[in-house]
Parts: C-alpha cells; structure tokens; sequence
C-alpha cells in the first residue's frame, strides 16, 4: 500500500475515534454503550496515530536514501569528471602521437597541436602546450615503468633457469664426491648393489603385472562359465492335459462345452512352447553377446602378457649376472694402501677449463701411468679417486671437484677391458692413458667470469691396486 493510501488510513481510524468518543460522551448515562464507544475510539485513536506515525517514520527514511544517492551520484559525476580531467592530457597526448606530433618545434606541428586542441575546448597555445608536456610526461613514466617491469619478469626468468642450472650441476658434484670417498671394494659393491635394486624393482614389477593378469584371466573364466550356466538354465514347460479338462467340462456342460475345453487346453500348451522357444532363442543370443565380451576383455588382457615374461626373464638373468659379478669382484685381491705412492705413478696433463652455462668449472685432462700395475705375484689394475681443485692467476681457489671411474661391469668380460680401459680404472700398463672429466662447484663469494689465468691441482682422496 503506497504512503498516501496509509495517511488515508490512518486519518479514517483518527476520525472514527473521534466520532466514538463524542458518542461515548453524549450516551454517558447508559454504561454499556460508554464502555464499548469508548474502547473502540481509544483503539482506533491509537491505530490512526501509530500508522501516520510510521508511515511519517517510512517517508524520512526514504527521503533519507534518496538524500544519500543523490549525494553518492554527485561524488561520482565529481570523480568522473576528475578522472576525466586527469586523463585529459594523456588521451591529448595519445591524439598528437597517432598524428607524428611528439615535440612542438614546427609550424606543422604547433598548427597540429591547435587542431587537435579545439576538440578539447582548448584554445590557448600555451594551454594546449603545458596539456601535451602532462600527457608526454606521463607517457614516458609509463614506458620507463613498462620496460622496468619487463626487465624484471627477465631477470626473474633468468634468475629461475641459472637456479635450475645450478641444481643440475650440484646433483652431478654431489653424485662425484659421494663416489670419490668410496674405497676399494665399496666402490664396485655400491655400483653392483644399486644395478641389483633397479633389476629387482623390474622384476617385481614384472611379476606383479603377471599374477594381475592371471587374477584377471581366472575371474574372465569364472565369469564365462556362470554366465554359460545362468543362459543355459531353462524352465520347464507346463503342459495341461486337454483331455482332463475336456473331460470334465464334457461332463459338466456336455460335449460342445468339453471340446471347447480341450481346444483351448491344447492352444495353450502350444503357446506356451512357442513362448520356450523364443526365450531359448533371447537367452542363446544374449549368451553370445556376453562371452564376446568376454571374449574381447580376454584377448585384452593377454595382449603384451609375452613381452611382460621377456621383462620377467631379463630381469632374473640381470640379477643373476650381477650376482656373478659380485662373488668375482669379492674374490679379488685390492691393495688400499699407501695412496699416495699410488698417485705418484700417475702424470696429468692437457688440463682445459670450460665454464657452465650455470657459473661452475668443467675441468678436463688426462691421466697417463707410468709404470706397469702389480699386486702380489699377478697384475692388477690402477683403481681410485682425485679431488681438482682451480685455482685463479693469484693463487687463490675458486672451485673444486672430484673424478672417480666409473664401474661397468667389465670383469665380466675380460676381452672388453683393454677397449673400455679409460671409463673403468688409471689403467694397467705403462703409458694408459685416461680421460678425466670433472664439474667442480664455484665457491661461495667467488665468481668466475672467463677461465684465463685459471690452473688446477689434483690430490689424491683414494688409491688401490685390484687384482687383474
């Protein structure tokens, strides 16, 4: 109901309690007629004020929120106009560069400058000047910041892959230092133990995706025979006897009534076998469709089964060879002392320093023996580790590393050792040479820009003699 309605109202429930009451006072002799005039004027009375007071209190309020959107549309058009006035230059501006104006030194230029200004409501030069200065101004702060940001999200991208660089290397030196302080027979057990857990997690895996298979294979069959049986399963025919009923029926309501019985019984059976016959005709089709499915998940499962027993066997037969190679290595003879004896039978040379794209030192060189290896009565081979250490043109150590051969898995192979020589130990025999590689790590707080004047030392962390 709109507030003029409820004033209405109200106005109405007022006078009725003013006309009640003057009622109330002029029969004030009968008592009855008092009380109820009287009680209906108070309450219309009050009914009356209340609802004008209210719709007195609803009309304040909503003076009130119009009063405030007013006010709020008036901030708004005030910071409209604002923002207009602030961007003013700027759009100024960006009209004077889309039409090659960027300085005002020309009379072309100044004559553009007072064409594009008319669309402004500009119409003093230097008005127009000081609007185009604002605009070039803030355009070059917005360049300035576009391009810092720019370099920013470079040298944060740059920052991310040098640190990505530098994890890489630190995994490879990590890996050559936890190398090099293994000894003698640690160094090769510690390769064949590594070699025997990568061949026992494929062999597990192998044989885990072989029992699946299986488990798979077996419910397929399991399945395949109780659907055989729940499509195979039929239900009796109950055939009436015709001449039963039709016998009774005779004998109740005579012969029509009897061979009419019989007939009946008789269509009946005969439906009933039609209906057999078609049900054996759904479930033999809806038997077929369920064991090509069956069919289908079977060969699926058993796709790729020969290639997981070829995975099966690879892995045993790894095992086995490196448990082979474990007894033999076992069985040598190794010599762990005097290392640095040892080292003495090694020369170094032809030392080259390369840096990484992540700041460390790729350190290169050669190592050549200088005498024939024994150990007791047989030959043997020069096993063991280095630490090179780079060090700059005054002497003082920028980075460091360590090389070890690596283990390959030649004893079990006596004919390839000769070729594979270099990847394995420092050799055999007087003049084996013996291609060193090392990444050694740059300091904490040195950085190296350029390999000039660097140079390396190489010390001896472990050396032994292992029987050939």
């Amino acid at each position: 109901m709109k507030s003029n309605g409820k004033i209405l109202l109200g106005v109405i429930s007022i006078l009725s309690g003013i006309i009640f009451l003057c009622l109330a006072i002029s029969f004030s002799y009968d008592g009855p007629i008092v009380v109820f005039t009287g009680s209906y004027s108070l309450m219309a009375l009050v009914t009356g004020i209340s609802i004008i007071v209210k719709v007195a209190k609803q009309k304040k309020k909503e003076e009130l929120a119009q009063e405030e959107k007013r006010r709020k549309e008036a901030a708004e058009q005030e910071e409209k106009r604002r923002q207009e006035e602030r961007n003013k230059p700027i759009k100024f501006y960006n009209d004077c560069e889309k039409r090659n104006i960027r300085s005002v030194n020309t009379e072309a230029e100044k004559q553009g400058l007072m064409l594009i200004a008319k669309k402004y409501g500009i119409t003093g030069f230097e008005e127009a000047l000081s609007v185009f200065r604002q605009g070039k101004d803030h355009a070059e702060k917005e360049e300035l910041k576009k391009r810092r940001d720019t370099e920013k999200a470079e040298q944060r991208e740059a920052a991310k892959k040098l640190q990505l660089l530098r994890s890489k290397d630190y995994e490879t030196i990590i890996e050559q230092k936890r190398i090099a302080m293994l000894r003698g027979v640690k160094k090769y057990t510690d390769y064949i133990d590594k070699q025997l857990d990568a061949a026992k997690r494929r062999y597990d895996d192998a044989e885990k995706e072989i029992e699946e298979r299986s488990r798979r294979s077996a419910n397929l069959a399991a399945f395949s025979s109780l659907a055989t049986s729940v499509y195979s399963y039929e239900k009796p025919v109950q055939e009436e006897n015709w001449a039963i009923h039709g016998g009774i029926a005779n004998a109740i309501a005579g012969p029509a009534a009897g061979l009419a019985t019989a007939m009946d019984v008789q269509r009946r059976n005969a439906e009933a076998k039609e209906e057999a016959a078609r049900d054996r005709q759904r479930r033999a089709k809806e038997l077929n469709s369920v064991q090509s499915a069956i069919s289908s998940a079977q060969r699926k499962a058993s796709a790729g089964a020969s290639d997981v027993y070829k995975d099966r066997e690879s892995a045993q037969k790894s095992m086995n060879d490196l448990n082979k190679e474990l007894d033999i290595i076992l069985d040598k003879l190794i010599d762990e002392k005097d290392t640095e004896k040892k080292f003495e039978m090694l020369t170094f040379n032809n030392f080259t320093c390369s840096l990484t794209d992540a700041g460390n030192i790729e350190v290169t060189c050669t190592a050549k023996l200088n005498e024939n290896v024994h150990i007791a009565t047989t030959e043997g081979w020069l096993d063991g580790s280095v630490k090179l250490t780079v060090l700059d043109s005054n002497n003082t150590p920028v980075a460091c590393g360590y090389y070890a051969g690596k283990y390959l898995l030649l004893i079990l192979h006596p004919s390839k050792q000769e070729k594979d020589l270099p990847s394995v130990t420092f050799g055999c025999r007087i003049g084996n040479y013996t291609q060193i590689s090392a990444l050694c790590a740059t300091f904490t707080g040195k950085t190296v820009t350029s390999t000039e004047g660097l140079y390396v030392q190489v010390e001896p962390v472990h050396m032994w003699i292992i029987e050939k």
